[in-house]
């Protein structure tokens, strides 16, 4: 007896609605992930209990101490010490005409922990003449601090 060469039936699965799935996911997280840039100048920040999380819609200019005692504005090495009035007067001319409002305009300021307590106040006082009363000086949370 003869038999017939029954055509085997064969079970596929349709994968276009995961390789969907799988790209609106990727194009999610692509879109509302936000990357730090890292930072040019290496600080060790001392701790504290209390500090302030900085908001994500703001433009920073950052000033930047480092263990030497060299004063960075926005990652440029200031060669005297009252450049820094300068270089930061004209980081704010700069990003209000970016058109970034003045209130969100926030002057971070990053030393290193083993920095002399006068470079803070020398850098602090050139602020002051600046004209910028409000900055905010970064520290690293202390453990079950927050």
């Amino acid at each position: 007896m003869l038999r017939k060469m029954q055509r085997r039936v064969t079970i596929r699965i349709d994968m276009t609605p995961m390789v969907d799935v799988i790209i609106l996911l990727l194009i999610f997280f692509f879109m509302t992930a936000t990357f730090k840039e890292p930072d040019a100048v290496e600080v060790t920040l001392p701790f504290a209990a209390a500090g302030v999380k900085i908001p994500k819609d703001v433009d920073i200019v950052s000033v930047v101490i480092d263990r030497a005692g060299v004063v960075y504005v926005n990652n440029v090495p200031i060669e005297r010490r009252g450049d820094v009035t300068e270089k930061v007067k004209k980081a704010r001319i700069e990003a209000l005409n970016a058109g970034v409002p003045p209130d969100k305009i926030i002057f971070n300021v990053r030393a290193e922990e083993s920095v002399e307590y006068g470079i803070i106040i020398s850098v602090m006082k050139e602020l002051q003449a600046a004209n910028i009363l409000v900055f905010n000086l970064e520290v690293q949370k202390e453990e079950g601090a927050w």
